[in-house]
């Protein structure tokens, strides 16, 4: 499951727990057979219409039949968690925005893709730009996101930053802990599918370096055991530097079983080249566990002194980082404690909803 939707389960959550679903009168558009269809069925809420999974089939919905479904239903606002829709002007939209490439168009964000691929990410990436020109508001969860949006694309939207929450579920223990459960060296954890963006393919040469320094270090991998093209070029280079016992690919794991796998683990690793946010931070800093991120302005803002810095292009340079942490127990103390204290600026579950509904009203009232 996403990190988008786990997003809108706990904010669900917390609509259902408040008397926000009693106040406002809420309709839902959801996919068919979702997390969140049977979130609301589960409570007996069926004011929801489905719309259809594709995107390029939503557009055409919307600017159909789900228009004129918007027009009977006639809403004072409409809220979308991460998107934009085709619906009458007059109706004032509110999206969040986490497309982190957008607000840095210095960084080539689409490496690696070429030809039909790279203009399908460009043309979805000018829509995205086109979104935000003509929504009234505009969420986002870091305040850099939210800067750097007013400058480069001087929206009309009202803006607003809202940070993330965290859910902190009853302790599971994870079955694919005993994937590793006998392995004895430090784990470090790439909590990430196979994207390029996670810097994934760095790992063998950076276990190859851990090697011939003589470090004992396994790279744990959450990522699906599917054998795409990236999963198998990764696999090539896991034979090339010959680090095959340094490293384990468990596939996806339960949101439940979080806990369990972080407290498995010495190290976590985010070494994006962008992200509007990730729960690898906040969830790294409850569990008490030092992050390793890519030494670049959108994690320096969003972690602070909370995090060790690395060249993510450097194998030599993350290798120095795992190590310095591995043996200095004063730096990695020092790093934990202050993940620890900001976790104290990001608000509960209810906090955030909270948030979210007093921007919505704003919105709202400036459209009156």
């Amino acid at each position: 499951m996403g990190g988008g939707q786990n997003v809108v389960l706990n904010f669900l959550t917390d609509l259902f727990k408040g008397d926000y679903s009693i106040k406002y009168n809420i309709h839902f558009f959801i996919i068919e057979n979702s997390e969140v269809q049977k979130f609301l069925d589960e409570r007996d809420y069926k004011n929801y219409t489905f719309v259809p999974n594709s995107p390029i089939i939503r557009i055409l919905w919307e600017l159909s039949y789900g228009t004129c479904f918007v027009k009977r239903l006639n809403p004072d606002i409409i809220y979308t968690y991460f998107g934009y829709g085709f619906y009458p002007r007059r109706i004032p939209q509110i999206s969040g925005s986490a497309d982190s490439n957008l607000f840095f168009p210095e960084v080539f964000f689409w490496d690696g893709y070429k030809g039909l691929r790279l203009f399908a990410k460009n043309m979805i990436d000018k829509y995205r730009v086109f979104a935000l020109k003509r929504v009234a508001g505009i969420i986002f969860e870091t305040e850099l996101l939210e800067q750097k949006c007013n400058e480069l694309y001087k929206v009309k939207a009202l803006t607003t930053t809202i940070r993330p929450s965290i859910k902190v579920y009853k302790r599971v223990q994870a079955n694919k802990t005993k994937m590793f459960e006998d392995i004895n060296s430090p784990l470090g954890l790439f909590l990430c599918g196979w994207q390029l963006n996670k810097n994934i393919m760095l790992i063998p040469k950076i276990a190859k370096i851990l090697k011939n320094m003589g470090i004992k270090f396994h790279f744990i991998i959450t990522a699906p055991l599917e054998y795409s093209p990236i999963h198998t070029q990764f696999n090539d280079r896991v034979n090339k530097y010959s680090v095959e016992e340094m490293i384990t690919i468990t596939g996806p794991v339960n949101k439940r079983e979080l806990e369990s796998l972080y407290t498995s683990v010495s190290v976590v690793f985010l070494l994006s080249k962008l992200e509007s946010f990730s729960n690898n931070i906040i969830e790294a800093w409850r569990f008490h566990r030092p992050l390793i991120c890519s030494d670049i302005s959108w994690a320096r803002s969003i972690c602070q002194d909370a995090a060790y810095y690395v060249d993510r292009e450097s194998a030599e340079s993350i290798a120095f980082g795992i190590k310095k942490l591995l043996f200095d127990d004063n730096h990695y103390k020092k790093i934990v404690e202050s993940g620890i204290e900001m976790l104290n600026v990001y608000p509960s579950i209810a906090q955030r909803t909270k948030e979210e509904f007093l921007f919505l009203e704003t919105v709202l009232n400036s459209n009156a």
